[in-house]
């Protein structure tokens, strides 16, 4: 027992000095290239953003269930927007442009249903869950590093923007809106 006692207070001749290692490592951290530091930097980033836009859009997508099952209920529409409203500028910070650009639409769509006091029907509902997909499409694809910003062609797959019309239920006792509205 006093053989063992005596090797853990004092320290062997042939382990390593800790402060020789971190010079070591310190030395080696000084040597790799910018580019792959912000490489790693980009590829954490986009892993981050990715698992939490997954998360927003799936709560995205479960409110908007759930606010079609009750269109009355004026409470969801305040959460998508908010929800939108953090994923846009999550995506803005990753430097994913399209992604912030659905949110976007998909947060003024809501606005102006809501602003309008209108009761959102199921094709609202409908096209909420297309641009959903397309949102889960555009993160897989950011995720593998295949995105490409094409805003045009993003836009016009909207099914609310210039080339879509959509229809809703007026709110019982709430105005109809006016025909050529785009809800």
């Amino acid at each position: 027992l006093q053989e063992c006692t005596h090797s853990v207070r004092s320290p062997a001749a042939d382990l390593p000095n800790a402060g020789d290692s971190l010079s070591r490592i310190r030395q080696m951290q000084a040597h790799v290239p910018e580019q792959a530091v912000r490489a790693t930097a980009d590829g954490q980033l986009a892993e981050t953003f990715a698992g939490a836009a997954f998360d927003l859009v799936q709560k995205i997508e479960d409110t908007a269930a759930a606010w079609s099952r009750a269109p009355e209920n004026g409470l969801a529409a305040g959460e998508i927007k908010v929800l939108c409203h953090t994923l846009q500028g999550a995506a803005l910070m990753s430097q994913c442009r399209p992604v912030a650009e659905l949110a976007s639409a998909i947060q003024q769509h809501v606005g102006q249903v809501e602003s309008r006091e209108v009761m959102p029907g199921p094709e609202f509902f409908g096209h909420i869950a297309e641009v959903v997909e397309r949102l889960y499409q555009l993160l897989d694809r950011y995720r593998e590093g295949t995105l490409t910003a094409d805003r045009a062609q993003m836009i016009a797959q909207v099914p609310w923007s210039d080339t879509h019309a959509m229809t809703a239920a007026p709110a019982s006792g709430a105005p109809s809106p006016p025909a050529d509205a785009v809800l």
